[in-house]
């Protein structure tokens, strides 16, 4: 073998390692280069069989089929350096395989043409003829893969769509991840593959999800009883909906009054999101944490059932349930040394009115530097304590659990959270407000100040710090003042 016939080995085996190592490293950038491996591969034959008699007779034309894979291979090459990966990289867009297949088919005929009139010698006038009668032919028998491709190329220059963008069209809603000649290829949500036929897609009705940019508007549909007022329902659907983490702040949510049923006042819920993708999940969520928010605020759902109740038997069974949730309540009383100063009839009473509220899976019970008024008792579930810095984000500082309470700053003196609790799974609160508190405070001036030594104790408590004995008189004289200025005392 002479030394053509090894560099055209050596050069075979490095472009192949070449593209195999692209594959594996996100730092090689993949170039297609089977035009040129073809290139040295049949070079690297040829020097094995090249003397062979009957192989020497279309030296001629094997020297033909060399230019023309080279002068491909070379187009190849220089199409993908100097358009697909400056496109991809910079401006992140990537050549659908139709309009890529199609420039190159034309550099690769007219290349073909070229190389069989300077070194094939051949009459392309009598070439053109023969072709373009096949061409004919193969046209009529082909007719519906060309519109398809026709097609094709027509919505790339209309561009109505991009890869990535999610369309619907009939009933098929998926995710654009090829063009090709034929057909539009899309993802579904269940992971299904669809081929829509181009020529379809150029002549129906399209819904692109991504134009005229990818901000979408989500709608709920919600009927709820005609005892809540507008202005209350919509505060509490609200609420829900500025906590959603994909629900966008600007163009702001709305919720708007549809139409009066005849057991219900429909609501139309309005928000605006920036991944299609995301909206069954987004649903889902805001469907979640309306059950909670609406039991909170006393809103019921109707529903077309009919129901016998024994109106006695109900109220007893309620009023029975709320005693063993009291008496559950008044036992977490005696562990709160907030508590400690109040007599054990004042914390039966706290016990039997505190408010019992329901939060789903990442509701938000308190935000930092909210005003407050308001002690929680966790009664079951599980609670994250966050704290938010800024330039830093939010970070998680603790988990709370039943039994454990928090915001005792801000019922006794008005205090802003200090930090923000969000339920970490589905959590029930008794809550216990200042007009609730005022009640036994308003009877009982004198617990202010048991109060007040409390609290200058817990703080001290949990910031470990050991202050003099003038200091921490102080701080229970200041504290002591703070709640009777916010109780009115």
């Amino acid at each position: 073998m002479n030394a053509t016939g090894l560099v055209m080995i050596a050069g075979t085996l490095l472009l192949s390692v070449y593209m195999l190592l692209a594959k594996r490293s996100r730092f090689l950038p993949a170039l297609p280069l089977g035009w040129l491996i073809l290139y040295f591969s049949v070079r690297a034959i040829y020097q094995f069989v090249g003397h062979l008699p009957f192989v020497s007779e279309f030296d001629r034309w094997i020297g033909v089929g060399f230019s023309t894979i080279l002068s491909w291979a070379a187009v190849r090459l220089t199409f993908a350096l100097l358009v697909e990966l400056p496109l991809k990289k910079w401006k992140e867009i990537e050549i659908p395989n139709i309009t890529k297949d199609f420039i190159l088919l034309i550099c690769y005929a007219i290349l073909f043409f070229i190389v069989l009139r300077t070194r094939g010698d051949v009459n392309l006038a009598g070439l053109i003829t023969t072709s373009a009668a096949l061409t004919v032919v193969i046209g009529l028998a082909a007719q519906t893969t060309l519109g398809n491709f026709f097609s094709g190329l027509v919505l790339q220059m209309e561009h109505p769509f991009s890869i990535g963008d999610w369309i619907t069209y009939n009933s098929h809603t998926g995710r654009v991840i090829g063009i090709t000649w034929k057909s539009t290829r899309i993802v579904t949500r269940d992971n299904v593959l669809i081929y829509l036929p181009n020529n379809e897609l150029s002549n129906g009705i399209l819904i692109n999800y991504a134009k005229p940019d990818r901000r979408s508007v989500g709608r709920l549909d919600i009927g709820l009883e005609y005892g809540a007022p507008p202005d209350k329902v919509r505060e509490a659907l609200l609420d829900v909906l500025k906590q959603h983490p994909r629900i966008l702040s600007t163009p702001r949510p709305q919720i708007r009054l549809t139409r009066f049923d005849d057991s219900s006042i429909n609501y139309e819920i309005r928000f605006w999101y920036n991944n299609y993708l995301h909206l069954p999940q987004i649903k889902a969520d805001i469907n979640d944490q309306l059950w909670y928010v609406l039991r909170r605020h006393g809103i019921n759902i109707p529903f077309p059932i009919r129901d016998t109740q024994h109106a006695h038997i109900e109220r007893r069974y309620k009023v029975q349930a709320r005693k063993r949730l009291s008496s559950q309540i008044e036992k977490m009383l005696d562990n709160v040394p907030l508590f400690e100063a109040l007599p054990a009839s004042d914390r039966k009473k706290i016990a039997e009115k505190a408010t019992i509220q329901d939060y789903g899976a990442g509701e938000r019970i308190v935000h930092q530097d909210a005003p407050g008024d308001s002690l929680y008792i966790i009664l079951s579930g599980a609670c994250g304590v966050l704290l938010e810095k800024k330039g830093r984000g939010t970070q998680k500082v603790a988990t709370i659990r039943k039994g454990d309470f928090f915001g005792e700053l801000s019922l006794l003196t008005g205090e802003v959270r200090s930090a923000t609790v969000k339920a970490v799974e589905g959590a029930t609160v008794a809550r216990v407000d200042k007009t609730l508190f005022s009640t036994f405070l308003g009877s009982n001036p004198e617990i202010c100040d048991k109060l007040g030594a409390v609290m200058v104790q817990r703080q001290q408590d949990l910031s470990r710090q050991a202050n003099q004995t003038q200091a921490q008189l102080t701080n229970q004289v200041n504290m002591i003042s703070r709640i009777k200025t916010f109780f009115g005392i």
